[in-house]
């Protein structure tokens, strides 16, 4: 085992999953059982990944789907996103079962996003000096790229990763660093999130901005550069702005006072895991069980 920690978006990777094998859900229609297609693929997934890292820490994070702080801040936070399938919410209660078993930590919490706690184990991690890789397909996980956290994120599907850290960051996000992501999306916003940032100023313009003034708060005190046009778009948006910055940013201290042994991977459950893999009938996940059980059984 590795002192290092893997952490999963449970709500963002499911989604995924779930629509990677949309195509089998006429099966469990016509045969009248419960869908299990995102639950096996999440799962095959989730031990591959403690087979790649071996790692000392594991976490699954997921949404409570409640009300958060962010609600609290902008009424119209994640207006117009579509409603999980209902074929996809009555899998997660399952997924979140057998991810305890194969030795994840899950956790959800009222109040917050997987986005909070999954910051907030990354931070405690990092100021450990503990490397950890959290997987996500959520853009905004990468503000939390530094010397010890790197984010993969599905490239298709959820089997090709593309791998974040400080070495290629600069590179794959159209030249910035890892902290000015929330500052790109104050000024740009954000459509998945329904953050509006500033209108009138685009991609190309947020970013070139930017790379001159690095921040936000730098772009308003420097307000008189810039020309006619866009300080006007600036003044006019300015408290948008703000609060968009506000509501991209991950808050980190979830876990505060919590200490690190609450994350520590457990061995798989290999009779509970068994029982629940034949009781919904999902096959060919034992080779990678037994993987994980070796692995962690050799430390």
């Amino acid at each position: 085992m590795k002192n290092n920690a893997v952490i999963i978006d449970g709500h963002s990777l499911t989604y995924r999953a779930y629509f990677a094998t949309i195509k089998q859900l006429e099966y469990y229609q016509t045969s009248n059982v419960q869908p299990t297609n995102a639950v096996k693929l999440m799962l095959l997934m989730a031990l591959k990944i403690l087979n790649e890292h071996n790692p000392k820490y594991a976490l699954v994070a997921f949404d409570a789907g409640e009300k958060t702080f962010r609600d609290d801040l902008f009424d119209n936070y994640k207006a117009g996103r579509p409603r999980s399938p209902e074929q996809l919410r009555s899998q997660l209660g399952l997924l979140q079962e057998a991810l305890v078993y194969i030795g994840y930590k899950v956790d959800l919490q009222k109040g917050v996003e997987a986005d909070d706690l999954i910051g907030s184990l990354s931070r405690k991690l990092s100021n450990n000096k503990i490397n950890n890789f959290i997987y996500s397909s959520d853009k905004d996980m990468l503000q939390l790229v530094n010397q010890y956290t790197s984010i993969l994120q599905p490239k298709k599907g959820v089997s090709e990763m593309i791998k974040y850290d400080l070495n290629n960051f600069s590179e794959l996000y159209f030249g910035l660093q890892p902290e000015q992501v929330i500052e790109y999306k104050a000024i740009v916003g954000d459509s998945s999130d329904n953050l509006p940032g500033i209108k009138g100023i685009g991609t190309k313009t947020g970013i070139t901005l930017l790379k001159k003034y690095q921040t936000l708060d730098n772009i308003y005190q420097h307000l008189c550069e810039l020309k006619p046009s866009q300080q006007k778009l600036f003044i006019a948006a300015k408290q948008a702005a703000y609060m968009c910055k506000k509501l991209a940013t991950i808050k980190c201290d979830c876990y505060d006072g919590i200490n690190l042994s609450e994350f520590l991977r457990k061995d798989v459950n290999i009779e509970a895991f068994v029982t629940f893999l034949e009781k919904y009938k999902i096959r060919n996940l034992e080779k990678e069980m037994y993987n994980s059980v070796k692995m962690f059984q050799e430390n």
